[in-house]
């Protein structure tokens, strides 16, 4: 009777909790929600000590002690000491460190903790629910955004709203949340439902068309395509054999190839893709990047102006990783770290970042914190993607190659973004060590 008490209330903070962190993850890059999101972090923490008190505290110390398992953590943990280390590594820290070490790093700490309990419990419950939860509470604000436009747009009912900003923390924020929602859906083998298939390919209607008509972000599109990509050439290689709705997904891809050439004839910054980067990458003739608001941009071979948005992203990419092989331990803030950076030798040079989270974090915290953040991402990869493993498309595997690539491509670089960064490494660590521990792997 006992046992069985314990057990009620074991399963009663499993599931209150992933619905916590699914609220969470859904909340947690939306402008004007601190309250709720600090709300929720340390109500997901409180919870996570109560399952500990239950039960289940000697089975996660002994998956964490898994050889596989430590290999996983250590670095995490390095890179939490490494952060702290900068206090006496870094001769003149910038002020905006001592806010960060106190607000952002422990939130990011919890949020850490989160992402292992998360992925400790998600196994053992109904994940389809929190799946959808987590598809739900990401599709919120793709829902106010459109509704805002239309009613402004279409009505003429709203005053002109600062859509980045006053709903999401910019674009990439939406980039970042439809690119998990995709990712969840395409890997959701339970779509049996017709509703739920109307559903999902709603939402993804939705999001192409919040990305080509009221944020007009290359960023959005570019990810879907990858994300697509991904799934056709693991699909291939499985040979048909796992399980996938073919009807849904082609209908889904068609969809996707229908918003790709929207945007292209939208955006016609695609039509000179590759010029762009063959131009911004030389930053020594073309050094425009150092103040576009004084200098301008260089002309393309067409004699017309290069797509601004390609240009610096891909020529301030290019400055941050020669500032970041520089200097290996980087400026020791989160806040504009390729300004810091340039400041030195460019005195004119005023751009805050690269918009490439990861080439942010480099600068940030150097080539050495880099390493140890994208150090489990490596293992996870190269163990799960081994050919004796065969590449099955689980929600593990698309997670984990979406999170990397929304860093990469994406100027997730601020204080949240950090945060949910942790948060997903910690998730993808406990369940690549729960795989490892039952020999899935």
């Amino acid at each position: 009777m006992i046992n069985y008490l314990k057990f009620n209330k074991t399963r009663l903070i499993e599931e209150l909790f992933l619905s916590n962190t699914a609220i969470l993850l859904g909340i947690w890059h939306l402008s004007h929600a601190t309250a709720l999101r600090n709300i929720l972090i340390f109500n997901g923490l409180i919870l996570v000590f109560i399952y500990l008190y239950l039960m289940r505290r000697f089975l996660i110390i002994k998956c964490i002690s898994h050889k596989y398992g430590m290999i996983i953590l250590i670095p995490t943990i390095l890179l939490l000491a490494w952060v702290v280390l900068h206090i006496v590594m870094v001769d003149d820290i910038p002020e905006s460190f001592y806010k960060e070490l106190k607000s952002t790093w422990v939130r990011g700490l919890i949020g850490l903790i989160l992402g292992l309990f998360t992925g400790f419990i998600f196994p053992r419950v109904d994940q389809i629910f929190w799946r959808r939860i987590v598809i739900g509470s990401l599709f919120l604000g793709f829902i106010i955004v459109d509704y805002a436009y239309i009613m402004h747009v279409v009505f003429n009912k709203l005053t002109a709203l600062n859509i980045d900003n006053n709903i999401f923390y910019g674009k990439v924020s939406a980039v970042y949340s439809g690119s998990i929602i995709l990712a969840l859906i395409l890997t959701d083998n339970s779509k049996k439902n017709i509703i739920i298939k109307v559903m999902y390919i709603t939402m993804i209607m939705m999001i192409l068309f919040t990305y080509i008509h009221v944020l007009n972000t290359k960023n959005g599109i570019l990810l879907y395509s990858c994300i697509s990509l991904l799934f056709l050439l693991v699909y291939f290689r499985e040979n048909y054999k796992f399980s996938i709705d073919l009807k849904f997904s082609s209908i889904l891809f068609l969809i996707l190839l229908i918003g790709f050439f929207a945007q292209y004839n939208k955006n016609k910054g695609w039509s000179t893709f590759w010029e762009n980067i063959v131009i911004a990458q030389n930053i020594t003739s073309y050094n425009h990047w150092q103040n576009p608001a004084s200098l301008g941009y260089p002309d393309s071979a067409t004699e017309s102006n290069l797509d601004r948005s390609t240009y610096e992203r891909v020529a301030w990419a290019k400055v941050g990783v020669i500032k970041t092989l520089e200097h290996p331990v980087g400026v020791g803030t989160l806040t504009a770290p390729l300004a810091k950076r340039s400041s030195e030798d460019l005195p004119t040079h005023h751009v805050p970042s690269t918009h490439s989270g990861l080439i942010d974090f480099a600068l940030s915290f150097g080539s050495i914190g880099l390493f140890l953040l994208l150090l489990p991402f490596l293992v996870m990869a190269s163990i799960t993607f081994l050919p004796c493993n065969r590449l099955r498309f689980t929600t593990f595997n698309m997670l984990l190659l979406t999170i990397f690539f929304a860093y990469l491509f994406c100027e997730l670089n601020t204080q949240h973004s950090i945060e949910i960064l942790l948060f997903w490494v910690g998730f993808l660590e406990s369940i690549f060590i729960i795989k490892i521990y039952s020999n899935e792997i």
